[in-house]
């Protein structure tokens, strides 16, 4: 990887001394020096196919790993990647190049010491049960490609004359997301009721409301969003005939990924709602529309 400055390495920060002394950042003017006292952090929001691999058919195998989706990164020095959260592969330290990979067909982590598949090269050790959060399986479910999920790395060199860095991945860019949540507001009641009443508060937190949502490429031919596939926390669902509603509690979140765009016409939508027969309290439904791309709410 350049640094943009046509040196090799990797050296984003470097500036190079003209001949009046003055420094101009990635200039290829004058010699050139080198800065090796930086970080970085890189953030990437992704979802899978479905077994982690590109044609969704699983395969787990380690001899042929062509069609499985993967992180693989090469590079000095300290390497820390986070996935949703938890930390599954650490090639912290002061080294030289060194090579990780995170298989999502297989669900498991490896490193070795020394990079390009040298023949000095320690033997790959599986890191994703030895290292800190436990097996990587044990969390991580690989037959939901809907789920959206966070890859954060964390770069630093600190070392004295090289700088190396390359990544890459086999993910996916975030699809269309629409997403409805349940909101339960208790405007105007006495905080008393939630303080001494304990069932009341019980109630509040945990009654059902059945969600009913409707697609078409016109608001004149909306049907139920048949086939439409959702998940609520890790939990996914589908809308069928058979099952028209789905359901949710206060705060609870249903996502739609990748299930509405121009492509597959569902122009228009309609979300009703109404309270679970098994409720007891009343309610008095009201819909927002809230447009998160442009952070505005939508009216009309």
């Amino acid at each position: 990887m350049s640094a943009g400055n046509g040196k090799a390495g990797f050296f984003p920060f470097d500036y190079a001394y003209a001949s009046d002394g003055s420094t101009k950042l990635n200039d290829q003017v004058g010699t050139v020096a080198h800065d090796l006292g930086f970080g970085m952090k890189v953030e990437i929001p992704f979802t899978i196919n479905k077994y982690g691999t590109l044609d969704s058919v699983a395969n787990t195998s380690t001899a042929d790993t062509r069609s499985h989706q993967k992180f693989e990164f090469s590079g000095d020095d300290d390497l820390w990647v986070f996935l949703d959260g938890k930390l599954v592969l650490d090639l912290g330290g002061d080294h030289n190049a060194t090579q990780g990979t995170i298989d999502f067909a297989t669900e498991t982590v490896y490193g070795s010491t020394k990079a390009n598949g040298s023949t000095n090269a320690i033997a790959q050790q599986k890191m994703g049960s030895a290292l800190r959060n436990g097996s990587f399986a044990e969390w991580f479910d690989n037959t939901k490609e809907n789920e959206v999920h966070t890859l954060t790395l964390y770069y630093a060199e600190r070392g004295m004359w090289d700088s190396n860095l390359t990544f890459g991945f086999s993910f996916h860019a975030i699809p269309s997301k629409f997403t409805t949540e349940k909101d339960v507001k208790a405007d105007g009641i006495n905080n008393g009721f939630f303080d001494q009443t304990s069932a009341f508060a019980n109630l509040y937190g945990s009654e059902k409301f059945d969600i009913t949502l409707l697609s078409g490429t016109t608001s004149e031919n909306l049907a139920l969003a048949k086939d439409k596939v959702y998940t609520i926390g890790r939990t996914e669902g589908t809308i069928s005939e058979q099952n028209s509603t789905y359901q949710l509690k206060n705060s609870e979140q249903a996502i739609f990924n990748g299930q509405f765009d121009n492509t597959n016409n569902d122009v228009y939508m309609s979300v009703k709602e109404a309270s679970a027969a098994t409720n007891v309290l009343k309610y008095t439904p009201e819909i927002a529309v809230y447009d998160v791309k442009n952070n505005k709410a939508v009216t009309g």
